[in-house]
């Protein structure tokens, strides 16, 4: 993947954007952030299989 990812090993984020269930572990979601820095797309209820083909498809159908 050519795109940048980013990896939130301290949580703050996940915070910030309701990902955390009540034990505090990450739920699998993908947010995909224009250029401009906005989410224009949320991936919720992740499941591996498949799940980056989907992202990568939709971020071509942008182009």
């Amino acid at each position: 993947m050519t795109y940048p990812l980013l990896a939130d090993v301290d949580k703050k984020l996940a915070e910030k954007f309701g990902v955390l269930n009540f034990m505090g572990i990450f739920k699998r979601t993908t947010f995909v952030i224009s250029k401009e820095q906005n989410v224009i797309k949320i991936f919720d209820k992740v499941k591996v299989a498949g799940h980056a083909e989907k992202v990568v498809e939709y971020i071509e159908s942008l182009d």
